[in-house]
């Protein structure tokens, strides 16, 4: 599944970035309700992702409005995968912080839980050596 803005994927948006300014990203900040699960593999696969120093994330089980449903084993295993390629890639977790405002009902445990996580990570591939 392709998300665009303005006919471009977020990959794209990326790369199109890069060239034309010809510099990384500092800050690329992403909330596409669980739209960031496909784009997430996409984007280290073709290595658009690598030219970011810093990735604000809001990570969203299947819960999120958009979706509506409870989310799988599958879905928690493919959230792990993604989370662990992005970290292979060299970025490191940072901040963690959950939203609110996507306070939900569990129908598996009858409680208060969140589909919607904010997470902050910082690329070590554009520190400096000391």
């Amino acid at each position: 599944m392709t998300y665009s803005v303005l006919g471009l994927s977020l990959t794209q948006s990326v790369s199109l970035y890069v060239c034309c300014v010809q510099t990384a990203i500092d800050v690329l900040k992403v909330d596409i309700d669980y739209a960031e699960w496909s784009c997430l593999p996409q984007m280290l696969s073709d290595g658009s992702l690598l030219l970011v120093k810093q990735l604000i994330i809001e990570i969203h089980t299947a819960e999120v409005a958009s979706v509506g449903r409870p989310t799988s084993r599958h879905d928690f295993v493919t959230m792990h995968d993604s989370l662990a390629a992005l970290e292979a890639a060299g970025f490191r977790r940072y901040h963690v912080h959950y939203n609110p405002l996507g306070m939900y009902n569990s129908v598996r445990t009858g409680k208060t839980r969140t589909c919607c996580y904010e997470l902050g990570y910082i690329n070590i591939n554009f520190l400096i050596p000391s």
